[in-house]
């Protein structure tokens, strides 16, 4: 790739990356982050493409999979990242996202205590359980890898009684079917009854979430 500029901000674990693709295929570009990214996403700023999303949690070799905001499908592997772990310096990508021309850009992200965090969890099909952040966040992120439940973001400034849940890859607007799906807790987030109903505790998937404090 060619024409990489960064902007980061390393102590809060974010930094955005521009750069133009100069083959088709295997290539890699400096994120910036100062340590190796967690979840980053990439979408390219010229043409018609989904938005390619890495999460270290992916099940199997998570640097073979991903998932899409474009989509509810689950994750799939395609090359997308050229089946290379990012490193503390560069994310590497695949044919199934470079293309010579293109031009990109790329939001990376690392967990910071007490800040933000990027883990997963296994459905268990009841209400009740328990994911632990280490903090009580204002916003969760998540997504079924195995399912083609649509994404569901959840924040406490909508409230998540009343305003229940956006879908990413979808138009509609918010979805209060259930409310509450999930309630925040001092030291993580816990799947309310109607988050069994709604997707985000099915019995046996496998589920990746981005939470950030309140």
């Amino acid at each position: 790739v060619s024409s990489v500029t960064n902007q980061a901000n390393t102590a809060g674990g974010f930094s955005i990356s521009t750069f133009t693709g100069t083959a088709t295929g295997a290539g890699s570009f400096t994120h910036g982050l100062g340590s190796t990214p967690e979840f980053y996403i990439v979408k390219t700023r010229n043409n018609s493409d989904s938005w390619f999303i890495y999460h270290k949690d992916l099940h199997g070799t998570p640097e073979d999979y991903a998932v899409r905001f474009t989509t509810a499908a689950p994750q799939d592997n395609s090359g997308f990242w050229n089946d290379t772990a990012p490193t503390s310096t560069h994310i590497s990508l695949g044919g199934g996202i470079l293309v010579n021309t293109w031009t990109y850009v790329a939001y990376a992200f690392k967990s910071i205590d007490g800040y933000q965090k990027f883990g997963s969890y296994t459905g268990d099909g009841s209400a009740g359980q328990s994911i632990t952040t280490g903090f009580r966040p204002g916003f969760v992120l998540l997504k079924s890898t195995v399912g083609t439940d649509n994404w569901r973001l959840y924040d406490t400034t909508r409230g998540l009684s009343d305003g229940g849940y956006l879908e990413p890859n979808t138009s509609d607007a918010d979805n209060t079917g259930n409310a509450p799906a999930l309630t925040m807790t001092d030291t993580g987030f816990e799947i309310a009854a109607g988050g069994v109903s709604n997707g985000d505790n099915a019995s046996g998937n496998a589920y990746v979430y981005w939470a950030i404090a309140n």
